[in-house]
């Protein structure tokens, strides 16, 4: 009596579907790095690698500085994102310059991120603008501009996400949470 190949058939797309969701699903308890791009979240704490060079344009003349930047963001399931950066700008060598925290918000498709910044005391105002490209789940790739309410400006970084936090993060206020992510 001749096998019917048909039902073999069936159960061997079946088990070589199985097989192939098994390998391509992350496994239990995955971090994001291990998580395929669309599933990947900019939830964390994200820090610049090293101090993150700038260019401003004064009325004197351009002028380069660094910065240092912790961003603490949160996404949600529509890759809309909250958070603020909190940061120490200047001549960081002289310890001159400015500290801060701004308001951020932003949105995520695939790999591409654009961020906005607001002052705390005006989030309503964006004075800078971020696009990313998250290489992997641990790294950022930015650069930023300045709107029209500042002199003009562009910034070039790379933020890696942190487990731990950080001392900047520590010591950021109930208020500015308040404002600039409040809880849902």
């Amino acid at each position: 009596m001749p096998l019917n190949s048909q039902p073999l058939r069936r159960l061997s797309i079946t088990l070589f579907s199985l097989i192939a969701l098994a390998l391509l699903a992350p496994p239990v308890g995955a971090s994001d790095d291990d998580r395929p791009r669309k599933q990947r979240t900019m939830t964390g704490l994200w820090v610049t690698e090293t101090a993150s060079p700038f260019v401003i344009q004064y009325g004197d003349g351009p002028s380069k500085e660094l910065t240092r930047m912790a961003w603490t963001l949160s996404q949600d399931e529509d890759g809309l994102i909250t958070g603020f950066n909190t940061y120490l700008s200047g001549d960081l060598s002289n310890a001159t310059g400015s500290a801060g925290a701004l308001c951020m918000v932003g949105a995520r498709i695939g790999s591409r991120v654009v961020i906005s910044e607001a002052p705390v005391e005006a989030p309503t105002v964006p004075i800078f603008v971020f696009e990313c490209e998250q290489r992997n789940n641990r790294k950022l790739t930015c650069l930023g501009h300045g709107l029209a309410n500042l002199e003009p400006i562009a910034l070039q970084a790379t933020l890696l996400r942190q487990k731990d936090s950080i001392e900047a993060v520590d010591l950021v206020t109930d208020e500015i949470l308040a404002i600039c992510q409040p809880n849902p």
